[in-house]
């Protein structure tokens, strides 16, 4: 698993998905983006948008180890040891491990989404992560033209992401779960700059359209 670097030697400690609560899971990636810088967001965004390559490749390399079962949890598991060995050794390593966070970012978030189509109640939780990361979705073209984080190949996704619009559009149309794409804390995003007034009348047609 040359991409991710996948090799033997694992420390005993790393972290379990399955000990997580839905709570702490929910809280964990919320706050690594709530009040943060907008390139944070836009950062995970790819990270994101290429982990279905990387889970892949991960099921693939494991299937001839008994280190880490071919999962999301083992996958968590993986990119924690992974971001944890890196750490502050060199540049290089520094952004291998910045990369390895923000895939560990993108396995939890999934994870927090496969629990919410078991437990509905937690769209709620998973609505707030998202209009957290919409900023950065904003700065996806000033972030990528600007950092040399992600190889050409994983930003291609996002080449004809040119404005500040398209970026916030192709996040909700392409990477936000539809089960919360119409949710009202994305729809008080997305009516954000507008006056009192209009809200109120956009609520009053919400409210003729569920006969209310």
């Amino acid at each position: 698993m040359s991409r991710l670097g996948f090799r033997k030697n694992t420390p005993k400690q790393t972290l379990e998905l399955t000990r997580l609560s839905d709570e702490a899971l929910a809280s964990v990636i919320h706050k690594t983006f709530q009040g943060q810088s907008d390139a944070v967001g836009a950062l995970f965004l790819v990270a994101y948008e290429n982990f279905p390559v990387y889970f892949s490749a991960f099921e693939e390399a494991v299937k001839e180890s008994a280190e880490f079962p071919p999962s999301l949890e083992g996958m968590v598991s993986f990119l924690d040891r992974e971001r944890a060995k890196h750490a502050g050794q060199s540049i290089r390593d520094e952004a291998s491990s910045r990369r390895y966070f923000y895939l560990l970012l993108a396995a939890l978030l999934n994870a927090l989404h496969a629990r919410a189509k078991q437990k509905p109640a937690l769209w709620e939780a998973v609505a707030a992560v998202w209009v957290a990361l919409l900023p950065g979705a904003r700065a996806l073209r000033r972030v990528l033209d600007s950092t040399s984080l992600w190889t050409t190949d994983e930003i291609a996704y996002f080449k004809d992401v040119r404005t500040e619009d398209e970026g916030e559009s192709y996040c909700l149309s392409q990477l936000v779960p539809s089960e919360i794409r119409y949710h009202s804390v994305v729809q008080d995003w997305l009516e954000r700059d507008f006056s009192a007034d209009v809200r109120a009348e956009l609520g009053k047609m919400d409210k003729f359209r569920h006969g209310n």
